[in-house]
């Protein structure tokens, strides 16, 4: 009983070591899981840590006021930009 708790708590610290070093690596990546087209908004959301609503109205109003041309720029990002690698 006393080594199944000592492996608990071992898997434990590592779950969260491994959380922070995610943290600490701020990658530019489409998530799988919080996508509308592509995840590219939602993407960039994480990045800079916005909520990904924001990004994805501030594209459209660009897109609808025609500032620069942020659908090439969104289909570009599409295939720049890499995929979150999926959890085991």
């Amino acid at each position: 009983m006393d080594t199944f708790l000592f492996n608990c708590f071992i898997y434990n610290d590592l779950r969260d070591l491994q959380l922070v070093t995610k943290d600490m690596e701020k990658k530019l990546r489409r998530p799988l899981n919080d996508r509308m087209l592509s995840g590219v908004c939602a993407g960039i959301a994480r990045y800079f840590d916005v909520d990904p609503t924001l990004v994805r109205v501030l594209f459209a109003v660009a897109t609808v006021v025609g500032v620069g041309s942020p659908i090439l720029i969104y289909i570009v990002l599409i295939f720049v930009m890499p995929n979150e690698p999926a959890l085991p």
